[in-house]
């Protein structure tokens, strides 16, 4: 399989794993349990709807390394 020129194959896989943690944000929302961001970044920014009059979570922006990762 031929890969795009600048592809980086680990960022790729960094970036399936925070998408997947948006998931857990999500779940622990619907379980009433505090969610601090994923182990190993720090937690910029989360962001919110409103659905039903309640603040839903639905992402967040974390950093790692002075580097912003969303």
């Amino acid at each position: 399989m031929d890969l795009p020129k600048g592809f980086d194959l680990d960022l790729a896989l960094e970036l399936a794993c925070l998408s997947n943690d948006a998931y857990s944000q999500y779940d622990a929302y619907k379980e009433r349990k505090v969610w601090t961001g994923p182990e190993g970044y720090k937690l910029e920014l989360t962001f919110q709807a409103m659905y039903e009059s309640k603040h839903v979570p639905l992402g967040f922006v974390v950093s790692k390394g002075g580097q912003h990762l969303c």
